[in-house]
């Protein structure tokens, strides 16, 4: 098999060698291993990984079986996230980079269907000590930024960099935990309150400001996804509620958020439609998560 180096494949690099030489005038050359990055070595491990546990899934759904091709895609994949860390001026620290591959095995093994196999984007998520820390910036919140790392810290909490509601320019967000019973949501320009673990956001009345609490149940209201308890999903517009998730066909013009996962509220028809996801559909059936492994 000929695989990748970051992005440039083996097989062109021992070609790109082999032409070089014999250029030169030697009569015989000996063609070099080229030599695999800690990162190449790291990206290769996990597309293999994610590939494979994704075979029996692609069976099942009688798709392609993953290839060569899989194995690109997702170290491709890999790559931009530690692209991406470098953006923000993080180290990436693979001292122990296996360990990631085998936290990754065990998400496939451990999903709970063939549409929640783990994806390279969910690198940070599984594997945060492969990322250091992101440079100190000293913007406030409020304050225009480029990236995480223009902004201070808040002293609990986190922050981020992003465009807030009604605004074109990303600002400096802190997100600061909040206690139950607080109000959260947005509390002052560029603060939000976040609620805990298994809290959500929500009013507890009609009318009232949005507080942290227990997350609510169907037809509760909400402010967002994060607010409903699964499977109920938040439904936006003029008085958002938690709802059952709506299904490709169903109406969602009063419940433009509500559609299920992979499916979007499409305006000029009103409905839940399919996201397609890596292609054009065309006449042919539209991508499902699942097809970023099983595509050929």
């Amino acid at each position: 098999m000929s695989f990748r180096l970051g992005f440039v494949t083996a097989s062109r690099f021992s070609f790109v060698t082999v032409v070089a030489c014999a250029a030169a005038g030697f009569a015989s050359c000996t063609e070099p291993e080229p030599e695999l990055t800690e990162r190449d070595a790291f990206a290769f491990e996990m597309a293999e990984t994610l590939c494979q546990g994704a075979r029996g899934c692609c069976a099942e759904r009688k798709l392609d079986l993953p290839d060569e091709s899989c194995v690109t895609r997702n170290r491709n994949e890999v790559f931009i996230v530690m692209l991406e860390a470098d953006d923000l001026k993080q180290e990436v620290v693979l001292d122990d980079w296996p360990s990631c591959v085998r936290r990754f095995e065990d998400a496939v093994a451990a999903a709970p269907s063939c549409d929640k196999l783990p994806h390279p984007s969910h690198l940070r998520l599984l594997c945060p000590e492969i990322f250091g820390d992101i440079a100190e910036g000293t913007g406030a919140p409020g304050e225009a930024c480029d990236a995480v790392y223009d902004c201070a810290s808040p002293e609990k909490g986190d922050r981020s960099c992003r465009v807030a509601a009604f605004n074109t320019v990303p600002v400096c967000t802190w997100l600061v935990p909040i206690e139950e019973g607080d109000v959260c949501g947005p509390l002052e320009s560029g603060v939000i309150g976040v609620c805990g673990e298994e809290r959500g956001c929500a009013p507890r009345s009609e009318g009232a400001q949005p507080t942290c609490g227990p997350l609510q149940n169907y037809e509760d209201p909400c402010v967002d996804n994060a607010s409903c308890r699964e499977p109920f999903v938040c439904s936006g517009g003029a008085d958002p509620r938690c709802l059952e998730p709506l299904e490709a066909g169903d109406d969602c013009t009063e419940a433009i958020y509500a559609c299920a996962r992979s499916h979007f509220c499409e305006p000029s028809t009103g409905t839940c439609t399919d996201i397609p996801l890596l292609q054009d559909c065309g006449e042919e059936p539209c991508s499902t998560p699942l097809t970023w492994f099983c595509q050929g």
